[in-house]
């Protein structure tokens, strides 16, 4: 029997019959769309990719429904179906990303230099000022990735991990806190918060995605591995080529005012690691000295 002699009879059959058709067919196409959508095969350049993004997808009261539309191990590309703020309509063509949160670091050495690393990056022209970034691994915290980031790309971190790598002690925690939204927590541990800042959390892209990136200031940083924070220190962790460069504060503002950190969050993390610092260097001071 072909489908259209299937369906076919169906129709031409009792009512009762048709109704457990249809309802056959609905609980068929919602177990498509819930459970195997996202672990079909897709097609990229003409080869067919199994879903590998693992991280966490957004969806809130507005959502009225999202598909695949791309998909890889670092990111996710989505269609959105949002229904407006109001109420009264929808968008069907709500592009979003979804990428993996990230950390960046700002790190000030023990004689007040900023340790930046000279970078070619794909999405930009010609060469490019950073500071330490990395996505955040599975089961970790936004800080443990942000020390982590540090050891393995500077070779530097502070006084307290250099003293805990020294005793081989573990420098992860077991299970990763959650804010009441779900949301991996980036505070610092006790110990830690001496030199380390949270500068906090932001969404990369409030309207399409791209997952939140969680900032830091690390200050008065040691060398917890072999040339750590010197020149001739070669990161790990990735294939990007790079060079260390210590900058002092009036070095980096005119890096800022020159545009040679040429990714926004980079910039943001400077300035308000610069904010921090200047609201450090003038604490307890009168209120006529403040600037």
């Amino acid at each position: 029997m072909t489908l259209s002699n299937f369906i076919n009879g169906i129709i031409a059959g009792p009512r009762r019959h048709q109704s457990y058709a249809i309802l056959l067919l609905t609980i068929v196409f919602a177990f498509y769309t819930v459970v195997l959508r996202d672990t079909n095969p897709q097609t990229f350049e003409g080869r067919k990719v199994q879903a590998q993004y693992g991280g966490r997808g957004w969806v809130n009261e507005r959502t009225v429904s999202k598909t695949v539309l791309a998909d890889t191990k670092f990111a996710r590309c989505e269609n959105h179906v949002v229904r407006s703020e109001d109420g009264k309509s929808v968008v069907s063509d709500w592009l979003w990303m979804e990428e993996h949160d990230a950390i960046n670091v700002i790190v000030v050495n023990r004689s007040g230099k900023f340790l930046v690393m000279k970078q070619k990056k794909y999405g930009i022209h010609d060469f490019t000022f950073s500071p330490v970034g990395g996505l955040i691994d599975a089961g970790e915290t936004p800080f443990e990735a942000a020390r982590r980031e540090v050891i393995e790309e500077l070779g530097v971190g502070s006084a307290k991990t250099l003293e805990m790598t020294r005793n081989g002690a573990s420098i992860t925690s077991s299970e990763p806190p959650m804010n009441d939204l779900g949301e991996a927590d980036g505070d610092i541990p006790e110990e830690e918060r001496a030199d380390w800042v949270f500068l906090g959390s932001y969404r990369s892209a409030v309207n399409r995605g791209g997952g939140f990136v969680y900032l830091y200031l690390l200050k008065n940083s040691v060398a917890v591995k072999e040339g750590g924070g010197t020149r001739n220190y070669h990161g790990s962790g990735d294939d990007e080529a790079q060079k260390i460069f210590h900058f002092d504060m009036e070095q980096i503002r005119t890096s800022l005012e020159r545009f040679e950190f040429k990714e926004v969050k980079w910039t943001a993390a400077l300035a308000m690691s610069l904010l921090h610092l200047q609201l450090d260097m003038f604490a307890g001071k009168p209120d006529d000295q403040v600037l």
